[in-house]
């Protein structure tokens, strides 16, 4: 049975608690350094919903509510650090995974 991209990105929000948030606080100029700050924070957890609040470079909050375009922003501009990363291989614009030790362990690094 062939499983469609709509159907696996529903399936893996399932187990999303959307009573329940992990915020981030991320600023557009340092948006690696600020996802690693959030998902070490020992409030995080991947079972919750995303709060992702922009700030400017002063550390002022942006105004608007979070009702989603905050986050795939947020995600957005993670992915392209992340595919300049060497834990990916390939192609331009058909990057893929890799076990890469190095990489891995640069990455491993930051987020540790």
């Amino acid at each position: 049975m062939h499983s469609t991209l709509p159907d696996i990105v529903a399936n893996l929000s399932l187990p999303i608690d959307h009573k329940r948030v992990s915020r981030f606080s991320i600023s557009r100029a340092n948006v690696w350094e600020g996802a690693v700050r959030g998902f070490k924070r020992s409030t995080y957890s991947e079972s919750c919903d995303m709060l992702v609040r922009f700030t400017d470079d002063a550390g002022i909050y942006e105004e608007g509510i979070d009702t989603g375009g905050p986050r795939r922003e947020f995600l957005n501009l993670l992915m392209k650090h992340l595919k300049d990363r060497p834990i990916f291989d390939g192609p331009e614009g058909h990057r893929f995974l890799v076990y890469n030790a190095n990489g891995m362990h640069r990455v491993r690094y930051v987020l540790y």
